[in-house]
């Protein structure tokens, strides 16, 4: 059973102690380590939307925190989890998670109600709606910060820190397709997945996307 597949079928509230308190005895610890780093994945990624540039800031931060010294690709892979699972539309930490606890709470609701087990099925919809709220007030509260941006014409992107990549180096990362095949097999319209080659300037022949 993969990663994903398990953490589907936790009980959000046993998550949600994990990412509190940091241990859980009822998620296996190859899976916790999981889910720290695609948490960790998507906080990057969220920052500017960049795969390659969240990928290398994950590497930094994974070795920082968890004191494993991933690879590059280990942690693309990564990113691309995380964008699977909590998909596109979810920005910050809190947010993702409390829509995915709703989303749980609202399936084991509909299932107690197929079992004519009312009570369970109302204290789960209380749950989702709580979940709910938890995640407006976290959006709330992301829309509520203003960044400042500061522009000067005296300052280039090689000073802000971005690195100019050859294309042969680029090639060389998905000439064998499998940055390709990931984002084709992600969850997401073909308009976000035209975005996603772009961001990670992979080139596609035209058609080759498929249509939805």
């Amino acid at each position: 059973m993969s990663d994903t597949e398990i953490l589907e079928k936790l009980d959000p509230a046993i998550i949600d102690h994990f990412l509190t308190t940091g241990e859980s005895k009822g998620i296996p610890e190859k899976t916790q380590l999981w889910i720290k780093q695609i948490t960790m994945a998507y906080e990057e990624y969220e920052k500017d939307r960049n795969i390659t540039a969240a990928a290398k800031e994950l590497k930094v931060k994974i070795k920082a925190a968890l004191g494993i010294n991933m690879s590059q690709r280990a942690c693309v892979e990564r990113v691309y989890a995380a964008i699977e699972y909590f998909h596109v539309d979810d920005h910050l930490r809190d947010k993702i998670w409390q829509k995915d606890f709703a989303n749980k709470y609202e399936l084991l609701s509909r299932k107690a109600e197929a079992g004519e087990d009312y009570r369970t099925a109302k204290a789960c919809l209380d749950a989702s709606l709580e979940c709910r709220q938890r995640a407006s007030e976290a959006a709330a509260a992301e829309d509520n910060f203003a960044p400042i941006f500061l522009i000067s014409p005296d300052i280039s992107i090689l000073d802000l820190g971005f690195k100019k990549k050859s294309l042969k180096d680029i090639a060389r990362k998905h000439n064998d397709g499998y940055y390709i095949s990931m984002i084709d097999g992600l969850p997401i319209d073909n308009k976000e997945k035209e975005r996603l080659f772009k961001d990670a300037e992979i080139v596609k022949e035209i058609g080759e996307i498929e249509t939805d």
